[in-house]
């Protein structure tokens, strides 16, 4: 498996490239030794093992990494905060929201003073839901007035980092756009292939809608036939997550193996005297499938990695599974280094790669003679052993585990692989009425038998267990364990039990490590949450957590599912709460006035509300205070005038979650002292 020792080190070159600068000595000395062991390693050609070119190879492949990825980052264009000309292509469909339509465009050039500056990137656009009336089309140029501004994150402890996720996208800058200042919608007249695969796939959708599939079944079939997934309301979204078949609706590897299969079985006559005809109509098929589903990056990776498999069957060679995946994957490395921190494609490879490795041995371990129960056999397993291989990143990137996923799969998956099969027909056979409609009749059928289970399953008390999550490194240590402790099942002698353990050791140290942080800290924090205030007193392993609603917020929720923490929930009122802690007293007020600030003599305010008000006679008295922090629920213009002393003043909403570190000796074991007047 040479891949092995070409993939690993590109993937860990990508990885480090996200926290070395281009211009580092670091890679200077890497790519030096590289070469000086490149000009060595002829010397020790005779040896049975050639050490030096091996461990060059390895620094040259991480050096590679490193410089792709910086050189990714590079490309994309840097745009000011000011008015701007922009030509753009839109790059899909909008997408539309509750008060708004978002679509993401590609930039073309920047115009000023009759010149064109070349750009690189993409741009969020987002248009008011009221006014926006343009029919935009995949491939569409829009000549626009905006004023581009730097996607941000929120700040609060162990969020999504969507500024890492969209940069590694290429988008830098998202944008609010009225219809004024579209000043140019041109329609062209040829458009790029991806473009006219998402006109396809929409179209593809028009079908449906007109052979009579409409509503929740309407949305069921686009999203698992062709990813299409604008159609699925949140409610519905949820309820797919909770049953543990949310992979059903991302075009992946599941879809790409059915066609696949589907097809390889109707070809099966060719297999004896022409297996290279079999395998190019079946790689044909599953290339046409991909552009039917508008070549989205989930399937993209799943074809390509179907072809080299059936690449190398077609070389009429032994061929290692495990190598043409990862062959497949460094292919895509080298296209976009990026690739390696996208979810959809750590998951993807995870479950084949599990399923390569101990699926087929655990299976031979157990059968049974009934084909029913052996039918059944083989879907459970299929679904443990996926599961398996992505359980540490479902609990790092989405905190929850569904724990009915194995029931909901085994009567699931099969009619998934009806629904694909039949929403491929359709466009074939649209023109021949009668057969169309009465395999659109089925498709409905099946989509709202899906949509049954799946709420019954959701709806059922326990079905998923949440607020459970792990940071990186944990989650690449139990991935560790979980693989090395599957290989000792299978094979004893070739994986001894101390591995795993040793793996499992260093896992539960890591976790212990951390308990042992928060109980020797405390923290005060101010989320950064949606259109509300919430404060947080970290004393350990236990978050006191004061806001006005009766559940808890989603912000302090991931922050305590991953790293630990015990949620004390407190009412945030309308009146003045003053806490206590690490020897500082606290005040969450909506307004400053002269005798909260001489009462207990508060050092730090947390101002809460829409419009809160200071008094003026406070603006003296500001070097007494250590910090004045504005919630989030305050309007993004306002503004505390009169204080010019910008470093005591913290506007999350505009700079992100506010977070100051306490002193644990004096409130541990101590609930905050509040009291509310």
């Amino acid at each position: 498996m040479p891949f092995i020792r070409i993939t690993l080190p590109l993937a860990g070159g990508i990885v480090a490239g996200h926290f070395i600068s281009l211009a580092g000595i670091f890679i200077v000395l890497l790519s030096a030794l590289a070469l000086s062991g490149f000009a060595v390693s002829p010397l020790f050609n005779r040896r049975p093992v050639n050490v030096i070119f091996g461990i060059s190879m390895t620094l040259g492949l991480f050096s590679a990494g490193i410089i792709l990825y910086c050189l990714q980052k590079k490309s994309l264009s840097v745009l000011p905060e000011k008015e701007i000309t922009l030509m753009c292509t839109a790059s899909e469909y909008p997408e539309e929201r509750e008060k708004s339509f978002r679509l993401l465009a590609g930039m073309n050039a920047r115009l000023e003073n009759d010149s064109a500056d070349k750009l690189n990137g993409f741009l969020l656009l987002y248009f008011n839901k009221d006014s926006f009336k343009d029919d935009i089309s995949p491939g569409d140029i829009l000549l626009i007035k905006i004023v581009p501004r730097l996607i941000k994150n929120r700040g609060n402890p162990c969020e999504f980092d969507y500024r890492f996720y969209m940069e590694n996208r290429g988008c830098r800058y998202y944008s609010f756009v009225e219809q004024k200042d579209i000043l140019k919608h041109i329609v062209p007249l040829h458009r790029k292939l991806i473009h006219k695969a998402l006109i396809i796939r929409e179209a593809v959708t028009e079908m449906y809608k007109t052979l009579g599939i409409t509503g929740d079944r309407l949305a069921i079939v686009s999203a698992i036939t062709l990813g299409y997934r604008e159609l699925v309301d949140e409610e519905q979204r949820q309820e797919f997550i909770r049953a543990g078949v949310m992979h059903i609706m991302a075009v992946s590897g599941l879809h790409a193996g059915i066609v696949s299969l589907f097809i390889s079985n109707i070809v099966l006559f060719l297999r004896k005297k022409f297996k290279w005809l079999s395998v190019i109509i079946t790689l044909s098929a599953l290339w046409m499938f991909a552009f039917i589903t508008g070549l989205s990056s989930s399937v993209l990776r799943a074809v390509i990695m179907f072809s080299f498999l059936h690449a190398g069957g077609l070389m009429r060679r032994h061929v290692n599974s495990i190598n043409s995946v990862l062959a497949s994957a460094f292919v895509q490395m080298l296209i976009r280094p990026s690739v390696v921190f996208d979810s959809g494609f750590l998951l993807s490879y995870s479950a084949v790669i599990f399923l390569i490795c101990f699926y087929r041995e655990f299976y031979l371990k157990i059968n049974f003679k009934n084909r029913l129960a052996n039918r059944i056999w083989q879907a459970a397993l299929v679904t443990i052993v996926a599961q398996l291989g992505t359980l540490p990143l479902t609990l790092t990137l989405f905190n929850r585990f569904p724990l009915l996923f194995l029931i909901v799969n085994i009567v699931v998956v099969p009619l998934v692989s009806i629904v694909v099969i039949a929403g491929c027909l359709i466009p074939l056979i649209f023109p021949l009425r009668f057969l169309s409609e009465l395999i659109a009749r089925g498709l409905d059928f099946i989509a709202g038998f899906i949509g049954k289970i799946v709420h019954f399953a959701s709806d059922l008390p326990f079905s998923t267990l949440n607020n459970i999550g792990m940071t990186g490194i944990e989650c690449l240590l139990l991935s560790g364990f979980i693989f090395f402790f599957l290989q000792w099942m299978i094979n004893k002698e070739t994986v001894i039990i101390k591995v795993p353990l040793a793996i499992l050791l260093l896992f539960i140290t890591t976790g212990s490590i951390k308990d042992i942080v928060n109980k020797r800290s405390a923290e005060l924090i101010v989320y950064n949450s949606l259109n509300s205030t919430c404060v947080a007193l970290r004393e350990g392993k236990t978050l006191n957590i004061y806001h006005n609603s009766v559940s808890v917020p989603p912000e302090p929720a991931r922050h305590a599912s991953v790293t630990g923490l015990k949620i004390e929930k407190q009412n945030l009122n309308t009146g003045t709460i003053l806490l206590k802690a690490g020897g500082k007293i606290i005040c969450i007020t909506d307004h400053i006035s002269a005798g909260i600030l001489n009462f207990q003599e508060p050092v730090i305010f947390i101002l809460k509300g829409r419009k809160p008000s200071v008094d003026k006679e406070i603006i003296g008295k500001v070097n007494d205070i250590l910090a004045i922090v504005i919630s989030s629920e305050a309007g993004s213009g306002y503004k505390i005038p009169g204080i010019k002393k910008e470093d005591r003043l913290f506007y999350v909403g505009k700079s992100g979650a506010f977070r100051m570190n306490l002193a644990i000796g004096e409130i541990a074991g101590q609930k905050p002292e509040s009291i509310i007047k």
